[in-house]
């Protein structure tokens, strides 16, 4: 009878579905990045607008 090794290093047989784990993370991370860069050059061009707005408010007072 034969008996199958028991010390023998066995190699992962989902090695593609860790791979697609791993890739559907990194895509997830980068979304998440895109989405806080886009927040934040929101706010900056928001800045930029109330700064304009409040520059030509100060002009029209004077």
């Amino acid at each position: 009878m034969f008996f199958r090794n028991p010390f023998r290093r066995r190699l992962p047989r989902n090695r593609g579905y860790r791979l697609k784990e791993i890739f559907d993370r990194d895509a997830r991370i980068r979304e998440i990045i895109e989405k806080f860069e886009e927040k934040s050059s929101n706010q900056m061009e928001n800045k930029e607008l109330d700064s304009k707005k409040n520059y030509s408010d100060n002009t029209n007072n004077k």
